[in-house]
């Protein structure tokens, strides 16, 4: 009887959830139903990815299923704006399958569009989570073709933040050459008037150096970097940034002090900013100190730790299945590409036959011309000799 209730309990508890989630998806859909996507879109666009709740991906839900099926080049782009935005919330929030999902989405759509200048975007964002997945050779692939496309939509933005994320992918690959590269071409695009820009430049010309071995030299545009972040009060993450690469390099010189007390600043702000992939990096970093020391008991505590996160946030099958979705995005591409063309090679080989007709049809009119030019010219010979033999008959 106990268990009985108790089942009951838990029925009624899940339908009163249930109904709860029902009613604030229900109610936002109301709320928004006789609103223009415009204003829709125009509420919704203030809020900032990172400070961005349920509430946000729902609403922008709402705004890409009522324009996803629609032909019309403004409905498809509020469609596109909204798996963007989406994409970015749930990568933000630690959901990188959901948000390598929407961005695939968003690519499909935008690819049709007139307007297809959010494809560098589009490529920007998922390299990001391919090479949070650690990976790098296809994180880069989508940020060269990201930075392909500006070059038919230049934008000064998306072009730094790819030829930075450049920097950093080949630099995960230690690839030196490409890493100073990039890191080149991106100083051409630097502002003195962009703090994050500044952040930047120091955080990859350190990157440059850790790549050439030169870790001791490393550490000042590392720590240049956090002061920036710190004193222009920039996102937690970019601060964060910089301790991680700061503990890291110290750990290539094997100075166990120096790593611990940044990878504690490191610590302390991913705990208080739930920089959840940020932890993932330091139990696994927090398990080598230990093991370094002698702590196998410690070592392997923070190794269950970093193993526990891993799994709980880097859900590697559904990851291969969104993966997947974009193999056959491109596979369709090519597809696309092909078909394209092969109606080129039958269209020339059309207007080429055509020619062909052509010119055999003005040969064969050329032809009889000349035959009838001849048979003219005969002919003027023959009465201009017939005359000839009439004027000396006469003449005689």
């Amino acid at each position: 009887m106990r268990k009985l209730a108790i089942l009951v309990i838990l029925l009624v508890s899940s339908i009163s959830l249930c109904g709860q989630n029902k009613t604030m998806y229900s109610q936002l859909r109301e709320q928004w139903e006789e609103a223009s996507s415009e204003e829709l879109y125009k509420h919704i666009n203030r809020i900032q990815e990172w400070q961005a709740n349920d509430t946000t991906i729902v609403l922008y839900s709402i705004l890409y299923n009522r324009n996803k099926e629609n032909a019309d080049e403004q409905s498809k782009q509020y469609a596109v704006l909204s798996c963007i935005r989406i994409g970015k919330i749930y990568y933000y929030q630690g959901n990188y399958t959901n948000a390598l999902d929407f961005f695939i989405r968003g690519l499909k759509i935008c690819e049709c569009c007139k307007d297809q200048s959010l494809i560098r975007e589009f490529y920007l964002n998922m390299g990001n989570i391919y090479c949070t997945f650690q990976d790098y050779e296809k994180g880069i692939s989508c940020y060269e073709s990201g930075y392909k496309w500006c070059a038919e939509y230049p934008d000064n933005r998306c072009e730094y933040s790819l030829l930075t994320n450049l920097v950093g992918a080949y630099s995960k690959l230690g690839n030196a050459e490409k890493t100073r590269e990039y890191y080149f071409q991106m100083q051409k695009k630097i502002s003195a008037d962009d703090p994050v820009r500044t952040y930047m430049n120091q955080l990859t010309w350190g990157l440059v150096l850790i790549n050439e071995k030169k870790y001791r030299d490393a550490i000042a545009p590392f720590q240049r970097a956090a002061d920036i972040a710190r004193n222009f009060h920039l996102e937690p993450r970019y601060e964060s940034a910089s301790y991680s690469q700061l503990y890291h390099a110290y750990l290539n010189m094997n100075q166990k002090d120096s790593t611990l007390y940044y990878l504690n600043k490191c610590q302390k702000m991913a705990k208080e900013h739930n920089l959840v992939g940020t932890q993932v990096e330091n139990y696994r970093v927090y398990s080598i100190l230990h093991e370094m020391s002698g702590d196998s008991q410690q070592a392997l505590l923070y190794k269950s730790k970093f193993l526990s996160l891993s799994d709980s946030i880097f859900n590697v099958r559904e990851f291969h299945r969104v993966k997947n979705t974009q193999y056959l995005l491109e596979i369709g591409q090519v597809e696309k590409e092909i078909s394209q063309l092969n109606r080129e090679k039958a269209k020339k080989e059309t207007e080429i036959r055509h020619q062909q007709k052509m010119l055999l049809f003005v040969m064969g009119i050329s032809v009889i011309a000349g035959i009838f030019l001849i048979i003219a010219y005969l002919q003027k010979k023959h009465l201009s000799v017939a005359y000839q033999k009439i004027f000396n008959v006469n003449r005689e």
